[in-house]
């Protein structure tokens, strides 16, 4: 009887189960979320197009100044066009603001005129693409001088000399200059990129 009673008394007792319950987000918690995840979607949406049309711009900005370093490795290099060596440039132009030109200058034959027309010979004609535009041009006839708005630009390349020939044209006139600016610009108009061509050969893109 004893022993009996040990044994009850070493059963270990069921212990009672509790449910928890566990609430899940309320509907206005749920829309604060909702509407934090739109506006953290939304700022990155914003910076990548930025991003993106920054990268664009960038892009034909070095496109243009490696086209006139085409130019002018074409101006002192071996390549020949009709028979001769003639020179080879870039040619830029305000009323074709979606498009630029790399071309010989072959006309008039044997006295070439360091100006694209078109007689001369076109190697290629670039468009600009993604509303991108070319928005100004600017000539310089000095480090210290001002700014010269011009309506074209013919950057030409002559063998054997690494120097270029900076033609701007317009409405008083042509004139040659030290330096030129072409300004590119973004289709809204946000920002834009500076490439510039020096007399002496070197190019930069700001």
């Amino acid at each position: 009887m004893l022993n009996q009673e040990l044994k009850t008394e070493n059963i270990p007792k069921a212990k009672s189960s509790k449910l928890k319950v566990v609430q899940g987000f309320s509907l206005v918690e749920l829309l604060a979320t909702l509407g934090i995840f739109f506006v953290i979607s939304g700022m990155i949406f914003f910076d990548f197009q930025t991003f993106n049309s920054r990268t664009v711009l960038d892009n034909l900005a070095h496109e243009i100044a490696l086209t006139v370093r085409q130019a002018q490795v074409f101006g002192i290099g071996v390549r020949s066009e009709d028979g001769g060596f003639p020179s080879y440039g870039t040619y830029f132009n305000l009323a074709e603001k979606k498009n630029f030109t790399l071309f010989a200058d072959t006309y008039p034959s044997g006295n070439p005129d360091q100006k694209y027309t078109e007689n001369d010979t076109l190697i290629r004609n670039f468009a600009i693409q993604r509303g991108n535009f070319i928005s100004r041009i600017c000539g310089y006839t000095s480090p210290t001088a001002s700014c010269t708005d011009v309506d074209e630009a013919h950057v030409t390349y002559t063998r054997p000399s690494l120097e270029g020939n900076l033609t701007g044209v317009s409405f008083s006139g042509d004139a040659m200059y030290s330096y030129m600016q072409i300004f590119v610009t973004a289709s809204d108009q946000s920002f834009s990129r500076i490439v510039t061509v020096w007399s002496n050969g070197q190019i930069a893109v700001e």
